[in-house]
């Protein structure tokens, strides 16, 4: 999986999302976010859940023409939702490249203007509990 967004469009995404994601679990994946990237359009779907309440939000990959910009690659990877929060409000603003290392389980932040890269330890999406009967779907408007 491997993904461009823009950083404000992300933290965005990550002020809804985040809440959900349990604080304190006996399921260490209840602490992750799940990041899949789809296409068609491309885009990255953020979500997070404590098994009671799931939120999902959508963060387009669009850049303006010229940016550094990964090509989209689909797949799915699970971060730790509070350091890859802390991580991403770290980044003011401008493309954030995303990717995960299935083999390694690895989820890496980069910044094309920066030479440094963060790699998170991460769990495979297929450990993310499903969204299996949803009650009720609301749409939050910012």
């Amino acid at each position: 999986m491997q993904i461009t967004v823009d950083a404000l469009a992300l933290r965005g995404a990550l002020k809804k999302v985040q809440p959900a994601a349990a604080k304190k679990t006996t399921l260490p994946i209840l602490s992750h976010l799940l990041l899949e990237v789809r296409t068609d359009p491309d885009r990255l779907v953020v979500r997070g859940t404590d098994l009671n309440v799931s939120v999902e939000a959508q963060v387009p990959a669009a850049l303006p023409d010229g940016m550094f910009a990964y090509p989209v690659e689909v797949g799915a990877g699970c971060p730790p939702a509070k350091l890859f929060g802390q991580i991403v409000d770290d980044l003011k603003s401008g493309p954030v490249g995303i990717a995960f290392d299935e083999e390694q389980s690895k989820t890496t932040i980069t910044r094309p203007s920066k030479s440094s890269a963060y790699k998170l330890d991460s769990f495979r999406a297929e450990e993310f509990p499903s969204s299996m009967g949803v009650d009720q779907t609301l749409e939050l408007m910012t």
